[in-house]
């Protein structure tokens, strides 16, 4: 039964409890085909394992680089993998286009020690600003720095 069609039944006359334990159950029956589908097949539960703890992995370094790291590596580190995203892509040509709120918050700073360290990168000719773009000079130089 759709959730959408049980809704329009289901809804009139206090029917919103029994939608959501419709809900509940469907969440249930998709939560046991996985792990029915997991325990059938040894390699799929294996990949899913890796997946899991490699975004484990991935987030801890990520916390890390931004306890330890400083201000210029970590804001380096950033331009470099959105510079990488954008490679080959028509983007790539325009440039990073995002606020310097959104990439400070990336970055794990405030935005004016944001624009500080890009005016700081701009002046070493690492980086070209424009107010809505940052494009990447020489990202192998931003890449091996050592801040």
């Amino acid at each position: 039964m759709a959730l959408n069609g049980a809704k329009a039944r289901l809804l009139p006359g206090g029917g919103q409890n029994r939608l959501f334990k419709l809900a509940q159950q469907q969440r249930r029956h998709g939560l046991a085909l996985g792990q029915a589908l997991l325990l059938r097949n040894l390699e799929v539960g294996q990949q899913f394992v890796r997946l899991l703890a490699g975004q484990v992995s991935g987030q801890a370094e990520l916390l890390l680089a931004m306890a330890y790291s400083s201000i210029r590596r970590r804001v380096a580190d950033t331009l470099v993998q959105l510079h990488e995203q954008q490679a080959g892509t028509e983007a790539a040509a325009a440039g990073i286009q995002l606020t310097r709120d959104d990439m400070a918050a990336m970055v794990g700073t405030a935005p004016e020690s944001l624009s500080r360290t890009l005016n700081e990168f701009k002046h070493d000719g690492l980086i070209a600003l424009t107010p809505n773009t940052i494009r990447v000079l020489e990202p192998e130089k931003l890449r091996q720095a050592h801040w």
